[in-house]
């Protein structure tokens, strides 16, 4: 899709960052992340001058279940038609009921989503959604993984040398 049919579907883009910590441990900070959005926003069309940009400074994890950044944004996809523009799905995506509220606001309110890594994910297709379901499914395991208390190798071992033992 071009930018401009792209921006005629959207009234107005808005960026999402949230710091994390990716596979190789390495964090993106939010200024990188905004920098990266506001580019794609612009090649979809929309004044980079123009669009709002959400910091999340809380941590996405179940300790911390709200994130008042994605509150504020979802409180805007309600309102109206906007694109949210984000670095990663699974920076705005952190559990599933985060993406079902994302995909309802899709079919009711045509909201729109883009990535660095996919310029845009179509909720409206099943193709989309299913694609949107399993992003997050795995950030969702990325969460509970990082929750886990550290195990001692050790111990560990010992016990599965035990259970084979007891066999």
């Amino acid at each position: 899709m071009n930018a401009e049919a792209y921006k005629s579907n959207s009234e107005r883009a808005v960026v999402y960052v949230r710091t994390g910590r990716d596979g190789a441990n390495t964090a993106q900070t939010a200024a990188e992340q905004a920098i990266e959005c506001l580019s794609i926003c612009t090649r979809l069309g929309f004044d980079a001058s123009k669009v709002d940009v959400i910091e999340e400074n809380a941590a996405a994890s179940r300790a911390h279940p709200t994130r008042p950044g994605f509150q504020s944004l979802l409180s805007m996809a309600r309102q109206g038609r906007i694109t949210i523009v984000a670095w990663h799905l699974d920076h705005l995506t952190r559990a599933p009921d985060d993406i079902e509220l994302l995909i309802s606001a899709a079919e009711t309110h045509g909201v729109r989503i883009a990535t660095s890594s996919q310029d845009v994910l179509d909720l409206k297709s099943g193709e989309g959604r299913f694609l949107a379901r399993v992003a997050t499914a795995v950030a969702t395991h990325e969460v509970e993984t990082i929750e886990l208390p550290p195990v001692n190798s050790n111990v560990e071992s010992e016990r599965w040398a035990g259970e084979s033992d007891a066999r």
